[in-house]
Parts: structure tokens; sequence; C-alpha cells
């Protein structure tokens, strides 16, 4: 199996996932999105982390799974919430 040369790490926190899409999104609102499964994720005991590979490929669109404008439509809903 050949190692992969690239410097792209092979998970990212919840939070840096959140904040790859353009707006990016709040912690709270990439856990949001996470919880629901539009943002992919591992578990690891308690550690909740995104698969780098597949997360890139879904943010280039490969994918199709995730779409920015409606994740940042839930962290606005989530903010009137709040407020």
């Amino acid at each position: 199996m050949k190692a992969d040369k690239s410097d792209s790490p092979l998970t990212y926190s919840v939070p840096q996932a959140g904040k790859m899409l353009e707006p990016p999104l709040s912690k709270n609102a990439a856990y949001a999105a996470a919880a629901r499964g539009e943002i992919p994720t591992l578990r690891f005991g308690h550690l909740l982390r995104v698969p780098g590979k597949k997360w890139r490929r879904m943010l280039a669109g490969d994918d199709g799974k995730v779409v920015a404008s409606k994740l940042v439509a839930c962290e606005e809903s989530l903010a009137a919430k709040v407020a």
C-alpha cells in the first residue's frame, strides 16, 4: 500500500470541518450538521472526527451530499432560536 504524500490531514475536528465551508459554520452549527449526518463523522470513544479524504471530496462536489447554503440556513435557524 502506497503512503499518501499529500500534506492533508487524515481527519479534521468537527469545528475545523465547519470552518472549511464558505461561509464558515460556527462550532455549534458544525456539531448540529454532524448530528444530522450532513458532515460525515467517525467516533473513536468520545472523540468525534471528520474523515479528511471524504470531507474534501464532498467539498469539491464529487459526493453531492453537502450543500453549504443548506448548512448556513441551518446555522441561521439555530441563531434565531437562541436569540
